[in-house]
């Protein structure tokens, strides 16, 4: 084999393989912003989807929305600083999230407080699709 085709078939194959892998890099970092999307604008029942099958069959969409409606902080924003996948199917998604944290001084004076914080959350890869693995 010749030098022109060799190089061809190396060029050839690299784009078959790189075409046949889904980017699921991409596909991660759009899940986790559509998951705390659905959280800032308190869809909660949209966010419920994004966790994992196993986290659905111990609590259900009610319980997973009245603890996040209750809570005693809103969500504001988030922005993803880096993931780190220690496998393929297993990334670690490091983010900075803003909120505002609601609290009582006593009595009926109350004080709201924004706050943006650095959180880190476990994703995983099942059938195609990325779910964020609750605490």
């Amino acid at each position: 084999m010749n030098k022109t085709k060799f190089i061809l078939l190396i060029i050839a194959t690299t784009l078959l393989i790189t075409a046949c892998q889904p980017d699921e890099s991409g596909k991660l970092e759009n899940r986790v912003k559509a998951y705390w999307q659905h959280k800032i604008n308190k869809e909660f029942d949209k966010a419920y989807e994004f966790t994992t099958p196993g986290y659905k069959k111990l609590i259900s969409k009610e319980a997973f929305m009245l603890t996040l409606s209750t809570a005693k902080l809103e969500w504001k924003g988030m922005k993803i600083d880096k993931k780190q996948c220690e496998k393929p199917d297993l990334c670690v998604v490091r983010m900075l999230i803003k909120y505002k944290y609601k609290f009582h001084l006593g009595g009926f004076a109350k004080q709201d407080m924004e706050v943006e914080t650095p959180l880190s959350e476990k994703w995983i890869l099942s059938n195609n699709t990325w779910y964020v693995v609750q605490k």
